[in-house]
């Protein structure tokens, strides 16, 4: 502490010693972001959040990537414990800078929070955040394919949508697992809540509504008639899924979360192609390797999380 050093790829600029060298080199890739550097990281791993979910599964990546880009602490209230400590481990074999929970009793002073799941879930989560001190708020409501995210920093706005919200119908979501829509709402999630630590960018005061199964991705600064949109029309497709064989080149940044989504979503054969090796550097992107597999191949790793998510799924 107090020496000073190069950051990495960014030449000529010298920063006080605020991490440690494992450190530097697990969050390199965050580092010589000029937004973030060496202090912002550090501000990250210090940060507090709740989250807010139906279960350990609906959680699994948000908590993912939360510890992935390096948030110090995350405490979770889940509607369902079930299978939460061994999530819990897998986190913190993700990013062992991480601690990760459950909310007690005890008053925590967090830095934000989020709340991740169907209408139904946000419906009953509702009075207990207006009891609680407000901070800020992202609040993503799914189904099955759809999903919308919006982030509150104001208590008035944040308890008008509150409002809202309790007029709408509950409405029929096939079950807590909202596939894909909960696995892009985890990585955005987890992108908002890096913006509001460190100020940086400009948070989604806007409505985002999102189809994936047309691809059409909307905003607007309304939220009427906008929960009528998340009611899904397709038919259950996952007993065709279940037949389907996909290959994903690449198990690192963008093969990471391609193969998680798939094998979520009821894929029956998934292939993995890659040369690498699990390197500690691809820890805070790259979801799907951990530091106790850090050396062995990255087919390997991945093969290893993807048969413990989905026992049943095939992997070649």
């Amino acid at each position: 502490m107090g020496q000073l050093r190069y950051v990495p790829g960014v030449p000529q600029r010298r920063e006080i010693v605020i991490l440690t060298d494992e450190q530097v080199n697990h969050y390199k890739r965050h580092i010589i972001i000029p937004e973030i550097g060496e202090e912002g990281q550090k501000r990250l791993l210090n940060t507090k959040t709740i989250v807010y979910c139906e279960n350990a599964e609906s959680l699994r990546p948000l908590a993912y990537y939360l510890a992935a880009v390096g948030t110090g602490r995350i405490y979770c209230c889940l509607e369902d414990r079930r299978g939460a400590d061994s999530l819990f481990c897998e986190v913190v074999d993700l990013n062992n800078d991480t601690s990760i929970g459950h909310l007690s009793e005890i008053y925590i002073t967090a830095d934000y929070r989020i709340i991740l799941g169907n209408i139904n879930f946000f419906k009953k989560t509702a009075g207990k955040l207006l009891r609680e001190k407000f901070v800020p708020t992202i609040v993503s409501i799914n189904s099955q394919w759809k999903g919308t995210l919006k982030t509150f920093d104001n208590q008035e706005v944040f308890n008008s949508f509150i409002d809202l919200i309790n007029e709408e119908d509950s409405i029929s979501d096939g079950g807590s697992s909202a596939f894909l829509a909960n696995a892009l709402s985890s990585t955005l999630c987890a992108i908002e809540g890096v913006k509001l630590c460190l100020n940086i960018g400009n948070i989604q005061k806007n409505m985002l509504f999102y189809d994936l199964f047309n691809m059409e991705f909307t905003t607007t600064d309304s939220n009427v008639n906008l929960l009528e949109k998340l009611r899904d029309t397709n038919s259950d497709i996952k007993q065709k899924l279940s037949k389907a064989k996909v290959l994903i080149v690449g198990t690192g940044g963008l093969g990471s979360p391609a193969a998680y989504g798939l094998a979520i979503s009821g894929i029956g054969t998934l292939g993995l192609l890659d040369l690498d090796k699990v390197e500690m550097s691809n820890l805070n992107r790259q979801i799907l390797h951990s530091f106790s597999r850090i050396g062995i191949p990255k087919v390997k790793s991945a093969q290893f999380i993807l048969k413990k998510i989905i026992p049943k799924i095939n992997i070649k």
